[in-house]
């Protein structure tokens, strides 16, 4: 009887270690199958995130290219600015106004239109320009701080 039992508890201890070696082969296949799948996301991840690393390098690369740009433009600008505040120092627009008011109304009213014009021009996005009425020259002639007669009477009556 003692063999029976013996043969028996030997059965147990060489079946349950037979189990727990299927179940850590199983328990180790899942681990290996999970690790697997994670192991690919992180390669994609890994992809997408060197390709946005690059993308972004070459987005920085390139708008140091466009600062650079509108530097050289802001400087340009601001020389032209210079040239005209100099041009504006050297003549007395007021008193040749009140000397010459037909002359000088002229002159300003066709360098304001291309200032318009040339602001529209910068400023519309579509790069198509609509008809303001403004290359015409004569827009404020028949207001009334603009009209001719009212420059007239006031340059006069300054003399």
């Amino acid at each position: 009887m003692i063999k029976v039992y013996l043969f028996l508890i030997i059965m147990g201890v060489i079946g349950g270690v037979g189990y727990g070696g299927y179940m850590y082969y199983k328990d180790t296949q899942e681990r290996i199958s999970i690790l697997t799948d994670n192991n690919a996301k992180l390669e994609v991840a890994a992809q997408l995130q060197e390709e946005t690393i690059n993308t972004m390098i070459e987005d920085v690369e390139r708008n140091a290219e466009l600062n650079k740009e509108l530097q050289d433009k802001l400087q340009l600008a601001e020389k032209y600015g210079d040239q005209l505040r100099n041009t504006l120092r050297k003549h007395n627009l007021t008193h040749l106004a009140n000397k010459k008011p037909g002359l000088i109304e002229k002159r300003m009213q066709n360098a304001t239109n291309r200032l318009w014009d040339d602001l529209a021009n910068i400023t519309n996005p579509n790069g198509v320009q609509s008809d303001t009425g403004t290359k015409s020259g004569d827009g404020d002639k028949n207001s009334e701080n603009g009209s001719p007669a009212s420059s007239k009477t006031e340059a006069s009556s300054a003399k």
